[in-house]
């Protein structure tokens, strides 16, 4: 039976979700995001490290967002109230004593050229590792979807859309299994139906060979490795107005330039052809509903992963 928080804007699940590209957030400075049904305030102390806390000030509720950075502390621009990198009270100008106060703080990581926040008070799992020695990362603009980040992370799990919409013929049954405590991963093979489609990406005389893989509850991986080798990695980031930040990175080899170069064209075939054109345009007016039969497992196991995720 899936619950509460599988599709729910109003419930925020422990899980890392991307706020923004590294660059975004200089030494010494603060920016302030409206994600997650709330705001976080993200900054730098002097020596580059990250920081992130609710930017609401726990005294009078002003924006930290709109503070400075001191130190290793983020000040609050109204009574100069500073905070420290586990969200404290460190100090406070004209109290008798510094108030046990303190606002809500977030594991943070820099990876893949993004600011990452764990949404809980420490990671449960880790962002998922590619090799940086073997594989080349290229991001791309994130894009605003109206829809839930659940139904868009888990997408790849429904493999049944594959033929249904895209097109593509099996050559066996996809195979599915729990991957660790929090993860899903799906396993196809298969190639276009379109003639022009199997030419364009390799796959007229040999199958394709992908899985998609599911962390938590807003990342997911696609693995492909015939006809070659890439990834590319999603992340769905819940907005105030109830729409999702997707991002994506694309991870391509290095090993040779013609390799890059193939796995290059069938990353944009498939990010500009299959997601952009077809999936994106249906999954900005689906209104999700997780009415799931026997065939959609991979995406019901999904949906229980969600809904044990605690809340922070």
């Amino acid at each position: 039976m899936i619950g509460r928080n599988l599709n729910n804007f109003d419930v925020t699940v422990q899980s890392w979700y991307s706020v923004c590209r590294s660059s975004k957030v200089r030494p010494g400075k603060v920016k302030g995001f409206t994600i997650l049904n709330r705001k976080i305030a993200l900054y730098r102390d002097s020596n580059g490290r990250i920081y992130a806390l609710d930017a609401r000030c726990s005294h009078m509720g002003a924006d930290l967002s709109l503070g400075k950075v001191v130190g290793c502390c983020l000040q609050c621009p109204l009574h100069k109230w500073e905070y420290d990198s586990e969200g404290r009270v460190a100090s406070a100008p004209y109290e008798r004593e510094i108030p046990q106060r303190r606002v809500r703080a977030y594991p943070t990581a820099e990876k893949y050229g993004h600011v990452w926040i764990f949404n809980g008070p420490e990671s449960l799992f880790d962002i998922p590792d590619i090799d940086a020695n073997r594989y080349r990362a290229l991001g791309l603009p994130s894009r605003y979807i109206n829809n839930h980040p659940h139904f868009l992370t888990a997408n790849g799990l429904d493999w049944r859309h594959l033929d249904t919409l895209h097109d593509m013929q099996f050559s066996k049954q996809s195979q599915w299994f729990k991957k660790g405590e929090y993860g899903v991963e799906v396993e196809h093979w298969g190639r276009p139906k379109n003639r022009l489609f199997q030419l364009l990406t390799w796959t007229a005389k040999k199958d394709f060979n992908a899985s998609f893989e599911t962390m938590g509850a807003n990342i997911a991986i696609i693995s492909v490795r015939i006809p070659v080798d890439f990834f590319i990695l999603f992340s769905n980031t819940p907005t105030n107005d109830k729409r999702s930040r997707l991002t994506a990175v694309a991870f391509l080899p290095r090993r040779d330039p013609f390799s890059f170069l193939k796995a290059l064209w069938v990353y944009l075939f498939l990010t500009g052809f299959v997601l952009l054109y077809k999936d994106h345009k249906i999954f900005n007016t689906t209104d999700f509903i997780p009415g799931f039969t026997d065939v959609d497992e991979p995406f019901r196991m999904f949906g229980e992963i969600v809904d044990k995720l605690p809340t922070y």
